[in-house]
């Protein structure tokens, strides 16, 4: 490994311009002595205080791993399924509205289109704005169609 050069800070924490991070006493110490789990985290560029680990502190605590947390998949927003569940929640579910109705009520093809509109609208937020227009069409159908045939 290799022998820290960096002169005993003047403070509690200090930029270690070596590491190119940030590091509190402590991690100064285990550099000093040549703590080798944390000079091999730092020379790969995962030390503590390297990267997104934004506490030192934290990452001591993990023994000197930075540990990468899992790219999570954004939660597509059902709008449909979460406009079903609170309406059985006061009652109202599609065997009654058939029952009101007399006929079929559509509740499938509405809760299926609603879903989709939902996914529409969470792409629209997370700046996917291509062929927005388009993908829209395709969910609700053209709406200056639907005005034309009335």
């Amino acid at each position: 490994m290799r022998e820290c050069t960096c002169p005993k800070p003047k403070s509690r924490e200090f930029d270690c311009s070596v590491d190119g991070c940030r590091k509190t006493l402590l991690l100064w110490k285990k550099c000093q002595e040549g703590n080798n789990d944390f000079v091999k985290a730092w020379i790969e560029n995962r030390g503590p205080g390297q990267g997104k680990i934004a506490s030192p502190v934290r990452a001591i605590r993990n023994n000197g791993c930075v540990k990468r947390k899992k790219k999570q998949t954004p939660r597509v927003f059902r709008l449909g399924d979460n406009i079903e569940t609170a309406l059985k929640t006061v009652g109202i579910t599609s065997e009654r509205v058939s029952a009101w109705l007399g006929r079929p009520c559509g509740c499938p093809e509405r809760k299926r289109r609603l879903n989709n509109l939902g996914a529409w609208a969470h792409r629209i937020l997370t700046g996917k704005t291509e062929s927005a227009k388009e993908y829209l069409e395709e969910i609700i159908g053209d709406p200056e169609k639907q005005i034309e045939g009335q």
